[in-house]
């Protein structure tokens, strides 16, 4: 029924064992059918009703940088690219400076488009997360010089 309520649920594990996403109650029990039979059961869950999001970006940050970024999402569907506007990569800068203490030096943050403002979706782990258009061999060699560079700070060799 077109009518049914919808809710935008995600689980608080970074398993990723239930990505989440908007279900209407037909859904929600099979996606918990699912969890049961493989025998997934501590998981935690934020909910909300959904919202209308436009376009969304992964930023990649290694050492307090940001390295690359990539659009992964249009309006709920899969478009890549690599070309994002001044004013997301603005307000990704501000984001990060202003949660630096926060967060580790590395990982990814997601941004989406909210109305005529952006909104942090979530952060995620640097090393298990998708990286879509960004630049990969930029990502890397970052990653490989923050690790030596701390590596020596710390008198590793």
């Amino acid at each position: 029924n077109s009518n049914e309520k919808e809710l935008w649920i995600r689980s608080i594990s970074g398993s990723k064992q239930f990505t989440g996403g908007v279900f209407d109650a037909n859904s929600l029990q099979t996606e918990v059918e699912y969890l049961t039979q493989k025998e997934i059961f501590d998981l935690g869950f934020v909910y909300s009703t959904p919202k209308v999001i436009g376009k969304e970006w992964r930023v990649v940050i290694v050492g307090h940088e940001i390295i690359s970024m990539s659009q992964y999402m249009d309006c709920g569907e899969p478009s890549t690219s690599s070309k994002v506007t001044i004013s997301v990569k603005t307000f990704a800068n501000k984001w990060m400076e202003k949660h630096k203490m926060m967060f580790p030096e590395s990982y990814v943050l997601d941004i989406c488009e909210f109305g005529d403002d952006y909104k942090v979706v979530e952060v995620n782990n640097l090393l298990t997360s998708g990286w879509y258009d960004c630049d990969v061999r930029l990502i890397v060699d970052s990653i490989t010089k923050h690790v030596c560079d701390t590596s020596q700070e710390w008198g590793y060799r």
